[in-house]
């Protein structure tokens, strides 16, 4: 039996975080400015997504 931290939802989940990450990092680059507007979105969307992560993790 296949438990959700072993589970493909949470392999996506995770790889959403490393893609929002390395985007983060890219357009921070790019844009050399860590408040441009575009890299607060990915931020706080990486925070949503780091957020359940974490409640995933901790309620099973």
């Amino acid at each position: 039996m296949s438990t959700i931290k072993s589970s493909p939802y949470l392999y996506v989940l995770q790889h959403e975080i490393q893609s929002l990450r390395e985007h983060m990092h890219q357009i921070a680059h790019e844009k050399k400015n860590l408040t441009d507007p575009d890299v607060v979105r990915i931020s706080q969307l990486l925070d949503e997504k780091l957020n359940l992560h974490h409640k995933v993790l901790t309620s099973h």
